[in-house]
Parts: structure tokens; sequence; C-alpha cells
């Protein structure tokens, strides 16, 4: 063998060993969920899912946090109105996987909570909240 195949054979033997551990996905990509920052834990979580709240009821205390969890396929987001309409809290829209940390500075009483996204309400994106 010649000294270039022989340096030929040994870079590829090279490259081969620097290769990966062999059990990734061609063109697939890794993101971690997206995180508020730190502060007091939440008084309760809210998941969305595709097409549902869970839980569909949550009562907190003023000042309170909520946790909002997208655990859905689709991306989703949080909405909170009052009893005219208002929209008083409002989540950026989430991928699959992202969380987010809403802080309830709202008097005590009674808000809609909801998925902003077209239709999610309609087809059962949509429950109680309450500020105590």
């Amino acid at each position: 063998m010649t000294r270039i195949g022989i340096a030929g054979l040994l870079a590829a033997i090279a490259l081969a060993a620097c290769g990966g551990s062999g059990n990734s996905q061609a063109g697939s990509t890794s993101s971690a969920p997206s995180i508020s920052p730190s502060g007091p834990p939440a008084a309760a979580t809210v998941r969305l899912a595709d097409f549902s709240l869970d839980p569909m009821s949550v009562s907190v205390k003023q000042g309170d946090s909520i946790l909002v969890v997208n655990a859905g396929k689709s991306p989703h987001n949080l909405w909170l109105r009052d009893a005219s309409g208002h929209v008083l809290v409002k989540t950026p829209n989430l991928k699959p996987g992202d969380q987010t940390t809403l802080k309830l500075d709202l008097p005590p009483g009674s808000y809609v909570d909801y998925c902003q996204e077209p239709g999610h309400e309609s087809l059962g994106m949509k429950g109680a909240l309450t500020v105590r």
C-alpha cells in the first residue's frame, strides 16, 4: 500500500472514531422548554392540551402564580378575561412542551381562562379561574 493510501485509511478510521453515539436522528433538533425566571412556587398548574384545559376550574389567592404548560401537539396560549370581556392577562404562544408562569395580581373575582388561538376556545379550551 502506498503512503497516500495508508494516510487515507488512517483519516477514515479517525473520522469514524469521532462520530456520534449512533442514536441521534437525522434532522431532529433538541430544544428545552422555556421556563420563566424563578420565583415563588406556582399555586396551581394549568395544562393546555388539544383541545382542553386541565383543570377546567382553578382557584388561587390574589398575588399567586400559576404554571401554564403546553401539553398539546399544537401551539397554545392562555388568556384571562373578566366578566365584561376585557383581556387582563395573556401568555405568549407556547410551542408543545413549553411552559411559563403567570403572576396573578388581579382583584378577587371570577375570570374566564381560555386559549386565544382561532377556534380553540369553541373546541373546549375554556375554563374558570377564581381569585379569592
